[in-house]
């Protein structure tokens, strides 16, 4: 990333800058700014059942359809244990400095200090759609920002080497350097950089905050007509976590990135449970799919909480493992030999949907009403 290093009058004006954006946004929320307390609960993770949660928008290998998403790699998020403590409190203010997070790169097995900008810039690039416009790429740093500064809080360096956060995209957030990027996209990677470091810069040291703390300010690539709640996905309620529609399928220029296909013959779609040991579906083989598969129940938000296969249910989460499914939001359809599975969204659905994002962003709608739209409740803090 390049090295910039800017007058004292003009961080001044930033940082002016940013308060009354923090204080326009409370206003917009009827409710008055507050600084970080630097006091974390540990009811944040305990109440989604002591299992914390990869903020990776894109869960699966490779996923570069129509080169959108460039950066990082990108794989199935797995669950961590992420239990809070509290952080120091000196005063009104932190005892931490925020402006410099540790970050383990599981790549290389390093670890090394970074300015809190730069890294928050590094996973925007590699998390966010490339050809967002500016209101949405301002929006996913206040959410990077967010996440980053709550594990700067909790004791999860144990599982970085001592340090705050890693850039495996399965266990905290995704992570591209300039280099990297530039290297691998040459000029468009300058671009996309600049933008993203122009957002980032416009909202320096803003974050999300319910009850006083940083919140869990997850994120995922797409939803269908609406996100899910954190309960309905791990079992633990916050309440800015909530069903919320989302507005990417009214926008025709993102459908096509929205809803995807994907068709399995019947001896594929039975060795995809053979692998996973369910040999009870090999008595199936020769027969139709509708005489062993059904959908049971849906979800809050209209995605499949369970369905019966060969007499055992499995829940959406399963059989989106097991098939490679982009969500559970999806629609089954049979033919003699063949099984369709119609989804709608990318990844766990909870939080701000990043299409939904550049949706309401193409609409004109400022990043202040994209976060309050997906994070309800929250007030945006300076730290």
């Amino acid at each position: 990333m390049k090295k910039r290093t800017l007058p004292r009058v003009i961080m001044t004006v930033i940082t002016l800058f940013a308060s009354c954006l923090a204080v326009a946004y409370s206003v917009k929320m009827q409710t008055d700014p507050l600084p970080v307390s630097g006091v974390y609960s540990d009811t944040l993770y305990n109440r989604l059942s002591s299992v914390g949660t990869s903020a990776s928008a894109v869960e699966y290998d490779e996923y570069e359809a129509d080169d959108t998403y460039i950066g990082a790699d990108k794989k199935e998020a797995e669950p961590t244990s992420a239990v809070a403590r509290e952080a120091p409190i000196d005063g009104t203010r932190n005892a931490r400095d925020y402006s410099v997070v540790k970050v383990f790169n599981h790549r290389t097995k390093s670890v090394s200090d970074m300015p809190l900008e730069e890294y928050v810039a590094c996973v925007v690039a590699a998390e966010m759609p490339s050809d967002s416009p500016a209101e949405a790429f301002r929006a996913q740093a206040v959410a990077v920002r967010t996440l980053a500064v709550k594990y700067m809080g909790e004791a999860k360096k144990s599982e970085h080497m001592g340090a705050d956060i890693c850039t495996d995209s399965g266990h905290c957030q995704s992570f591209v350097s300039y280099d990297e990027l530039t290297k691998k996209y040459g000029e468009r990677g300058k671009d996309v950089f600049q933008r993203v470091e122009n957002a980032v810069n416009s909202t320096r040291g803003l974050i999300l905050l319910y009850e006083n703390q940083p919140i869990v300010a997850v994120f995922h690539a797409s939803s269908g007509a609406s996100t899910a709640s954190s309960k309905e996905v791990w079992g633990g309620s916050l309440d800015y976590l909530v069903s919320v529609e989302t507005a990417e399928l009214s926008d025709d220029s993102l459908r096509d990135r929205v809803i995807s296909e994907v068709s399995f013959t019947r001896e594929e779609f039975i060795s995809k449970f053979e692998s996973k040991g369910f040999n009870d579906i090999l008595q199936y083989k020769d027969s139709p799919f509708h005489t062993f598969i059904s959908v049971k129940e849906l979800s809050e938000s209209g995605r499949v909480a369970s369905t019966v296969i060969a007499g055992r249910s499995f829940s959406g989460k399963e059989l989106r493992a097991i098939l490679g499914l982009r969500s559970t939001d999806f629609e089954i359809g049979f033919e003699e030999n063949k099984i369709t599975f119609i989804t709608r969204g990318y990844g766990h659905g909870v939080g701000m949907s990043q299409l939904g994002a550049v949706a309401m962003a193409n609409k004109g709608e400022s990043f202040y009403s994209i976060l309050a739209k997906y994070y309800p409740g929250t007030i945006i803090g300076i730290i």
